[in-house]
């Protein structure tokens, strides 16, 4: 039986799949990844095995999202359905931060991720705090949460 796939969001030129069943499944993704790219009008394939998901950016011109959408349903990999009604909100808030990070990151071009963002904004938090005369509360707080980040895994 063909596992579920249903779509997290879609914005113009842009959506995101999930298949849950398939979380971590590498080898599945990477067979289904080159059907995926040689769809003409499809721009990038983004996959993410930790979530089980792909972001697929396109061209609107050459390729409509209704017209996208008949090209999965063809893909023999997976079977478009609806969404799953329990999401958990931690799953959807990893999801967000998730894409979030990867937004950074391509946003500057690899020198900035959510990790490092967390840092500058404890550190300014921090700063603001001392202003304040708070040393021994809020500032040493703020402080040790950002060393946290610097030292902890990445």
């Amino acid at each position: 039986m063909k596992p579920n796939a249903f779509f997290i969001h879609t914005a113009p030129g842009r959506c995101r799949i999930k298949i849950p069943e398939k979380r971590h499944d590498t080898e599945f993704f990477e067979a289904l990844e080159p059907d995926l790219i040689n769809v003409i009008g499809v721009k990038r394939v983004s996959i993410n095995t930790l979530t089980a998901s792909i972001l697929i950016q396109y061209h609107e011109q050459e390729l409509p999202f209704e017209q996208l959408k008949l090209h999965l349903d063809k893909i023999s990999h997976f079977e478009m359905g609806a969404e799953p009604k329990s999401i958990a909100i931690w799953e959807d808030a990893s999801q967000r931060l998730t894409g979030f990070d990867s937004f950074l990151k391509e946003g500057s071009a690899g020198q900035i991720d959510f990790r490092s963002m967390l840092v500058i904004i404890f550190v300014l938090l921090a700063v603001r705090q001392l202003q304040q005369g708070n040393i021994l509360g809020s500032a040493s707080n703020l402080l040790w949460y950002a060393t946290q980040l610097v030292m902890g895994k990445k």
